[in-house]
């Protein structure tokens, strides 16, 4: 009997937003464009092993139809964030994922 892996958390972003969720653990797909974000959400949504994916709103804006229709048919929970340059005031990234996994 395999035990199946849950709970991993899964980053679509740029570069220096990526690093900054790297530093966390997570799992990190960086993308340069919004059409590379829709291709690595499509490969990921349905992974077993996955409880959230974020990806990046600025990234995601101009495929935001896209975004949604895969959105609807995943298993983990999505959620937007900002991109790095566009944080207006700090935010506290632990605080932020442990929310988003039900855990506080």
């Amino acid at each position: 009997m395999s035990e199946e892996k849950t709970g991993g958390v899964l980053v679509i972003s740029d570069e220096l937003t990526a690093s900054m969720y790297r530093t966390l653990g997570c799992e990190i797909i960086e993308v340069s464009n919004p059409d590379e974000l829709v291709k690595s959400l499509e490969t990921n949504i349905m992974r077993d092993d996955l409880s959230l994916i974020l990806i990046s709103k600025e990234l995601a804006e101009p495929v935001i139809d896209q975004v949604d229709k895969i959105i609807s048919r995943s298993k983990p929970y999505v959620s937007f964030i900002p991109s790095y340059g566009k944080i207006e005031k700090p935010v506290d990234l632990r605080k932020m994922l442990l929310q988003a996994l039900g855990m506080r």
